[in-house]
């Protein structure tokens, strides 16, 4: 799970399925509109920002938990 923030722009990445939020900031306080079906363009440039950012990622060394694992 995460987000990218490009500009106005928002794409948030929820669970291991990927379902995605494309918000527009502006204009749009409470993060309620979904732009996702309407830009299909933009999602998929910043799913793939998203995606090379979280390639990067070190393995987390606590669980859902909080339990250490080193």
């Amino acid at each position: 799970e995460g987000a990218v923030r490009r500009g106005n722009g928002k794409l948030v990445v929820r669970g291991k399925e990927g379902f995605v939020e494309l918000l527009q900031l502006s204009g749009d306080v409470r993060e309620s509109d979904d732009l996702s079906s309407k830009e299909k363009d933009k999602v998929q440039s910043l799913k793939k920002e998203f995606a090379a950012w979280e390639s990067q990622l070190k393995p987390a060394i606590f669980d859902h938990l909080g339990t250490w694992k080193p």
